[in-house]
């Protein structure tokens, strides 16, 4: 007897679960994208408030350790520790890992920063024309009534090379008259460079009495990208008479996707505009042979090119805290898009557009919280317009022998405008009802006339009642509703109407503020210098200064918009929380990121970095590819990408009771009534930053270096060089007043 041991039997269930693990990352491979929220600084993060009792994280096992420095006030000042830094974290005015702040508002921007009003976000792109030269054999038989084809091709492109291409297809039905049946479809493609794909589809159509019903599904598998689609398709034919008696047939039917690929998303970018150019000649062959023998051949000679439009784009922004009032259309909103491709056949759903508010996370003793803009009306996003133009020329002949001898000539001139931007059309019943600026459909501009807000910032984290219940509920509450589009001619059309509700400018507008345990609110700097708490931004020197008596002390006192230049009088000046137990903080020193730059190009390996210390993830900047002119790699790719100034952080610059007044405007002072705590800082020079950054031999300089991306084995003209740099404000509290210190 053969016993098989127990060792052995939990063997094979692990070879089976990583034998599953790997046929599933074959079929279906993941899809990860990196988003950032751009640059910050250590001076305004790791705050924690007194009394924080883990010392231990239980998520990492990291240290944290809190020193208690002195008590300002009732506000307590502490230096914090957290172990285990990450290898790009930068150190503190304090050291590494250590923090010594009293508070924040850090802003983690999510797409257009929320306070963008039409700031340009400008591109500048080299991308190689791509050409493609080919011919290509395409032979179908039918044969007893089973179409069978075959292709091969010999193809030229200057980015990949020489490729080949074969091909083969069957499609084949048992459906014969009026009868019920069944049809087989499948086809495998080999192709050199993009690798082999492997189509099958099966379809089911039962008839029965006055009505046809096909059933449908498809699949679609890839070597290299995996599972491509698992597709449905039902279609019911019904043949009934109309009010008059006249027979007609009625058609239904729907159908999609039951699997997709992970596509990439949608984010605000200027995108690029192209020129296609396509060419090709024909000449077909074919006849019939007995007894039921009908072969074709066809030969095909074609050109293909695609070349960029301009190198150079600009692009306004806006963000969620300003409506679109720009009637410009190539605009850039803050929104992003879930699998943003195409509508065709086998996918009839839009991509579902998603708003991306920033997150302002509060932190400061004695109040927290993450909060995010929530608006009170309803409006449109859309892609900038812009315009891919085609043109095409074709030529074919077709020569025939046999039982039916047919002979042509094919020619084809075709020019085509691919168009990307709003929904212009007339027979757009969802657009018109938001139609307030004539072309644009967008946010409601009533609240900007009236005293209404068009938005209020809420904290993401605290449960609340719904203060418009109606509004909801009209729209279905939490029921997934969907829009009717049709066509009518050329044109694609919507509704307005939605479960009975019918859509309107003045119908989804939030009447009431939906409330909260904290007040959140803020001013521009153009506000802020009028009505701040706080009305200029003070300066205050280090050294030896901070000891000395305040009126002797050389503060620099400058606006919120006076400097620098990039620092615009609508964005954000100005924060003012309200906790729960009536006292109010002040964030009033916006600290921004004054440019930021990012850069990505193709590159060789002769400039692989060999510098101490060793890596090889560094690469050596080299000049020429480092600019438009770049030469290196299949397609000379260079891009930078410039966003204008934004604050990304706004520091603690008072705390008051709630029975303190300002009784002379000019912020918290002695002879105002109730208590304070004011906060001073001293504004270092401009900060300069550079990732990567990494030290010559000798460790005192640095050299120009990027991350080095090696993109396939296989491949040595896909290796690329990413850096971003920019140049940043910082913020160092270094005096603490109150009213009686």
């Amino acid at each position: 007897m053969y016993t098989i041991s127990s060792s052995s039997s939990k063997q094979r269930k692990i070879a089976m679960i990583i034998l599953m693990i790997m046929v599933w990352q074959i079929t279906i491979p993941n899809v990860c994208y990196g988003l950032t929220s751009g640059p910050s600084a250590p001076e305004t993060e790791g705050f924690a408030p007194l009394g924080s009792s883990d010392m231990v994280d239980l998520f990492t096992g990291g240290l944290h350790y809190q020193v208690p420095i002195m008590d300002v006030g009732g506000y307590p000042i502490t230096l914090n520790y957290q172990a285990n830094p990450s290898m790009e974290q930068e150190a503190s005015w304090v050291g590494l890992g250590w923090s010594l702040t009293p508070g924040a508002v850090n802003r983690n921007m999510r797409g257009i920063p929320d306070d963008f009003n039409g700031d340009t976000i400008g591109k500048k792109i080299n991308i190689k024309d791509n050409n493609t030269v080919g011919v290509s054999i395409e032979g179908n038989l039918k044969l007893f009534g089973i179409p069978l084809g075959m292709n091969a091709g010999l193809f030229f492109n200057n980015y990949n090379g020489l490729g080949l291409d074969l091909g083969a297809k069957i499609n084949s039905s048992t459906k014969a008259g009026n009868k019920s049946g069944s049809g087989l479809t499948g086809g495998i493609n080999l192709n050199s460079q993009s690798g082999a794909e492997l189509t099958l589809g099966y379809g089911l159509d039962i008839c029965g009495g006055s009505s046809s019903n096909l059933v449908g599904v498809s699949a679609g598998l890839n070597s290299r990208t995996g599972l491509q689609s698992i597709g449905y398709d039902f279609s019911r034919d019904k043949i009934r008479a109309n009010s008059q008696g006249q027979l007609g047939t009625h058609s239904s039917g729907s159908s999609g996707n039951l699997f997709t690929p992970g596509f990439p998303t949608y984010m605000p970018s200027p995108r690029y505009v192209y020129r296609n150019t396509y060419m090709s000649l024909g000449l077909t062959f074919g006849g019939e042979l007995p007894p039921d023998f009908h072969p074709n051949l066809r030969v095909t000679g074609y050109y293909t090119n695609q070349s960029l439009n301009t190198q150079y784009l600009r692009s306004k922004a806006y963000g969620m805290m300003h409506p679109v009032n720009d009637p410009a259309p190539d605009i850039l909103q803050d929104f992003d898009r879930e699998k943003d491709m195409p509508i065709t056949k086998n996918n009839i759903c839009i991509g579902v557009p998603i708003a991306t508010p920033d997150i302002f996370n509060v932190q400061a003793e004695g109040i927290s919280g993450n909060y995010q803009i929530e608006r009170n009306d309803a409006g449109s996003f859309f892609d900038p317009d812009k315009t891919d133009e085609s043109s095409g020329q074709s030529f074919g002949v077709e020569i025939g022998v046999g039982a039916d001898v047919h002979n042509g000539v094919d020619l084809h001139v075709n020019s085509t405008t691919t168009k990307s931007g709003k929904w212009k059309t007339e027979d757009n019943g969802i657009f018109n009802s938001f139609n307030l600026y004539g072309e644009i459909a967008t946010f409601n501009n009533e609240f900007y006339n009236s005293l209404r807000q068009g938005y209020q910032f809420r904290n993401i984290e605290e449960a609340s009642i719904l203060a418009n219940p109606g509004l909801y509920g009209s729209l279905g509450d939490t029921a997934p509703d969907s829009l009717l589009i049709g066509r009518v001619g050329p044109d694609d059309y919507t509704t307005n109407n939605l479960n009975g509700f019918v859509f309107g400018s003045s119908t989804i507008i939030k009447r009431n503020r939906e409330k909260g345990n904290q007040e959140f609110s803020l001013l521009s700097n153009a506000d802020a210098d009028q009505f701040g708490l706080i009305h200029d931004i003070q300066d205050y020197p280090v050294g030896d200064a901070i000891f000395k008596a305040p009126g002797s002390v050389a503060i620099t006192t400058f606006t919120h918009t006076n400097t620098p230049l990039n620092k615009m009088d609508y964005h954000v000046g100005e924060i003012k929380v309200i906790s729960e137990t009536g006292s109010t903080y002040f964030f009033g020193i916006p600290v921004y990121n004054l440019s930021y730059t990012e850069t990505a190009y193709r590159t060789s390996e002769r400039h692989i970095y060999s510098g101490s210390p060793l890596t090889n993830n560094v690469i050596s900047v080299d000049a020429t590819e480092n600019s438009l002119t770049n030469g290196s790699g299949k397609d000379h790719f260079y891009e930078l990408t410039m966003t204008p100034g934004y604050s990304y952080a706004f520091l603690l610059t008072a705390v008051t009771s709630p029975d303190y007044s300002d009784l002379t405007g000019n912020g918290p002072t002695e002879d105002d009534l109730g208590t304070y705590t004011k906060f001073n800082y001293h504004q270092s020079s401009t900060y300069y930053y550079r990732t990567p950054l990494t030290p010559n031999t000798t460790g005192t300089n640095t050299v120009n270096v990027a991350n080095f991306n090696e993109g396939y084995n296989t491949l040595s003209t896909d290796q690329s060089g990413t850096y971003s740099t920019g140049s940043k404000e910082c913020g160092i509290c270094n005096r603490l007043k109150t009213r009686t210190m």
